[in-house]
């Protein structure tokens, strides 16, 4: 038994449009560790995460504190991680966490006895190469990719075909949740745009997969004439389960998404009757949602780092590669980023 997530993109700001919501990615970082926790009576339950774990290789002190702040309550629970197009940096900064294990294509026994495997993300070229040195007995294979029969054969998506063997497939990369045979994507942990669906953990048991509630920030989308009062009251339902977690509540102020022809009429109607129990997005059409993605802001990743990262060196184990990584990071972290994009190019 363990419990999967993908696509987690840990930041510290959500929406972009939108500044002022924050850490939704780092309570779902939290959720799934607290579910660990609850089925680790009898066995271990671990956390396997399926690449992007965070948003960009670019790490602000910020970030990284309040991530080692929520890991180092769960050190009980081991981490198994594959890193994502996102993250895709070795070491990943997932080998700064206690009891944490990068996964490869030898086989790596899970404390409830599965056998599992891990593959980076590739590009399309040379994701069939990769598949072929993953040895065939795994009961569970991780990657990051968006695969053609999950996706309904989305542009640039990866033929699975060679990947049919295999007893079961989890997949990161395609924000939704799907289940086509063998084949599962998990879905983000968090809502990377309007249009997407809240995100979801899986419990994986066997051959059974059972989807878990991460706490997700309500949000409702509205035409500019629906009924405020009608709005707020689904609002309130939705809100409820948030009621017994008091360390989530801060979701529980929710958005509601304006659409139409915004005026300032109407803007004024929705913030004086809403108040301050939601935020409050005014868009012309959904599709414009496609800017309101995980903030930018990393971008100023080096800003102050330097003596945080290197006290981090001193308290927390890692490699010599790792340490080796941080040093070229903070003498230039451009070049760092520049090199990581010639990879992927």
């Amino acid at each position: 038994m363990f419990v999967y997530a993908s696509d987690l993109h840990l930041s510290l700001n959500t929406w972009r449009s939108l500044p002022e919501v924050r850490e939704d990615s780092l309570l779902s970082f939290k959720r799934l560790l607290d579910i660990c926790c609850c089925y680790s009576a009898n066995v271990v339950c671990p956390l396997v995460l399926g690449g992007d774990v965070f948003d960009s290789v670019k790490m602000t002190p910020e970030l990284l504190t309040e991530v080692m702040k929520i890991r180092d309550q769960y050190t009980n629970i081991p981490i198994y991680y594959i890193n994502g197009n996102h993250d895709l940096i070795e070491p990943s900064w997932c080998s700064f966490f206690q009891n944490s294990y990068h996964l490869g294509s030898q086989p790596h026994t899970l404390p409830g006895g599965e056998v599992i495997c891990g593959i980076d993300f590739k590009l399309s070229e040379e994701f069939p190469e990769a598949v072929k040195r993953v040895y065939p007995g795994c009961d569970h294979l991780i990657i990051h990719q968006t695969l053609d029969v999950l996706s309904n054969n989305l542009p640039g998506s990866i033929d699975s075909t060679p990947l049919r063997n295999f007893n079961s497939v989890l997949a990161g990369d395609y924000h939704k949740f799907m289940v086509a045979g063998p084949f599962l994507s998990a879905g983000s942990t968090n809502r990377r745009s309007i249009v997407e669906d809240a995100g979801m953990g899986i419990l994986v048991d066997g051959k059974t997969f059972k989807p878990i509630d991460l706490f997700n920030r309500p949000m409702e989308i509205v035409s500019v004439d629906a009924d405020v009062e009608n709005t707020l009251q689904r609002f309130q339902e939705q809100r409820k389960p948030f009621e017994d977690w008091k360390e989530y509540q801060a979701l529980a102020k929710g958005i509601i998404v304006v659409r139409g022809e915004i005026t300032n009429q109407i803007k004024e109607l929705w913030e004086t009757e809403v108040d301050d129990r939601a935020y409050l997005l005014f868009v012309q059409d959904v599709k414009d949602s496609d800017e309101i993605t995980v903030d930018g802001a990393t971008v100023a990743a080096a800003r102050s780092s330097k003596a945080y990262l290197l006290d981090i060196l001193e308290q927390y184990p890692c490699s010599q590669d790792a340490k080796r990584m941080v040093q070229d990071y903070l003498s230039a972290p451009d070049k760092l980023i520049e090199t990581v994009r010639e990879k992927l190019s």
